[in-house]
């Protein structure tokens, strides 16, 4: 069975279940009506009973007010009372009893009231024999119908008695039948509400345990894939639409799996490639590492070179002694020429990926004063001013540990590449080193070429160049590493070193930040 056919099945059977209910409601309550009616029409029906039995109550009351004052006239005749009194009391007896006739509708007792009429008479004219007569013939005539009409009266209020009995009756069982309907109705609708609750929370539980399993699985299942794992299978179970997802799932994982592999193998044998690129670039980097890093020593030594060269023959014909200046340039030569010799054991040593430096106290300011020493000798630095600017270089303010030749060689790419940047004759560079806190700081301004917002952003990176000195001819491109190289060696001494321009044509400043303990 489908998800969605169990669902409307299950709604079906909700709506049948509330009518089922709503049904047996509304028959309790019709016959609880019924009921409720019939006992309303006996009350109504012992009211009026009770109201015809009260009236026959009144007529019996006067009926016996009738008779008492026939009795009293009847004793007061044969004892011959006083004839004003039996006179008085056969007028009452007669005026009560043509009032009750008159109320009651008897008309045909006209010859009763003529009785006592004529009785009345004789005896005010004061005539034994003839109210003796009429006594004897006719009076036992008034006190018969007197009788008459009580018992007519007491019958009456013994059907009314009857009729407001049966009413009561028939009010008891209402009022019965509506409460046995009632406990009748309360009992089904109830035993119904629990029956249908019971089984809706059983097909709830059903259908949370089919539709949430399900899911939990196709989750878990993702969350592998997620995870990478694309060999995990989601179980087909359950309903329709989870089995057809799952199968869908399962396919997807199963093309992944296959994607993931072939991805794999693509990859490795990218990463092969890579790496013979890698070495490839590798060499590539070293030869132009070492060509640039060896770049500067050697013009260094051959400008010293040239210049004890041009010594040598004005002293031949001068005869001069140079023998200190030769000295001093050779040591110079010397020198520079071990420098390129770490320089390329340094470029093998990173190249190779290892290797321990031999580290030591460096005098940060008198390393400067030798860079700037050398530079200042280069015939093609002479039209350039280059002032050195070192601060606070007591109780060794200025030593950091760390490698001279690496610091040496920071000072020098820095200070060659603002003597490059600035033109000739009014080009400046200023050098200045001085403590911080717990650093050595050293800047390196010019009022060259300046530097893009371009060139900021990438002016440490490798093989990224923009050589702010180079000529309209070319002749002196360079070859992006030294910069590179200089960001790479302070890192290595654990500072930081950043560039600043204000635009092309406003100068550069370089500022390295160097701790004076490194671990």
């Amino acid at each position: 069975m489908t998800l969605a056919r169990r669902l409307s099945l299950t709604t079906i059977a909700t709506t049948i279940s509330m009518a089922a209910i709503a049904i047996a409601a509304m028959i309790g309550l019709n016959g609880m009506s019924r009921d409720i009616t019939s006992a309303t029409d006996g009350l109504d029906q012992m009211g009026r009973d009770i109201n015809i039995a009260m009236e026959e109550y009144e007529k019996l009351r006067r009926v016996y007010d009738i008779g008492l004052h026939a009795v009293r006239a009847r004793t007061l005749l044969d004892s011959f009372g006083e004839p004003s009194v039996i006179v008085q009391e056969l007028e009452r007896t007669r005026s009560k009893l043509a009032v009750y006739l008159e109320d009651t509708g008897g008309a045909d007792d006209d010859a009763v009231l003529t009785v006592l009429k004529d009785l009345q008479t004789s005896v005010a004219a004061g005539v034994r024999e003839e109210y003796v007569q009429l006594v004897d013939q006719q009076f036992n005539q008034v006190i018969t119908r007197i009788a008459e009409l009580a018992k007519d009266t007491s019958n009456d209020i013994k059907a009314a008695q009857k009729s407001a009995n049966a009413a009561s009756i028939r009010i008891a069982q209402a009022r019965q039948s509506a409460d046995e309907r009632r406990r009748t109705t309360i009992a089904i609708v109830a035993s119904l509400a629990a029956g249908i609750i019971l089984i809706a929370v059983a097909v709830n539980i059903w259908q949370y345990a089919s539709v949430i399993n399900p899911l939990k699985r196709l989750r878990r299942g993702v969350t592998k894939i997620a995870a990478g794992e694309f060999t995990d299978r989601v179980d087909a179970t359950g309903d329709r639409e989870f089995a057809d997802l799952a199968g869908d799932f399962n396919q997807m994982a199963e093309h992944l799996d296959t994607l993931y592999r072939s991805l794999e193998d693509k990859v490795r044998e990218k990463s092969r490639e890579l790496v013979r690129s890698e070495r490839l670039a590798s060499v590539g980097f070293l030869a132009a590492g070492v060509a640039h890093e060896i770049n500067n020593p050697l013009g260094i030594m051959s400008g010293y070179a040239e210049l004890s060269l041009r010594k040598i023959d004005k002293a031949r014909q001068s005869k001069a002694d140079i023998s200190d200046e030769l000295e001093k340039s050779l040591n110079i030569i010397c020198e520079e020429a071990f420098r390129c010799k770490s320089i390329i054991e340094k470029l093998l040593t990173l190249t190779r990926g290892g290797g321990d430096e031999v580290r030591s106290d460096v005098d940060v300011g008198q390393v400067a004063a030798d860079v700037a020493e050398m530079v200042k000798g280069l015939p093609y630095y002479r039209q350039r001013t280059l002032d050195l600017n070192v601060a606070g270089n007591q109780n060794g303010a200025l030593v950091i540990h760390g490698n001279e030749t690496e610091i040496k060689q920071v000072l020098l790419n820095l200070t060659v590449n603002a003597l490059e940047a600035v033109p000739p004759g009014d080009g400046h560079v200023d050098v200045k080193v001085q403590p911080q806190g717990d650093n050595v700081v050293i800047t390196v301004r010019d009022n060259g070429k300046g530097m893009s917002p371009q060139t900021l952003e990438h002016v440490f990176e490798p093989f990224y160049t923009e050589k702010r000195g180079t000529s309209g001819d070319g002749s002196r491109h360079g070859t992006g590493l030294g910069l590179a190289i200089t960001h790479a060696i302070v890192e290595q001494h654990e500072g930081r070193i950043t560039a600043a321009s204000a635009g092309i044509n406003k100068g550069s400043l370089f500022t390295i930040v160097l701790p004076r303990e490194v671990a």
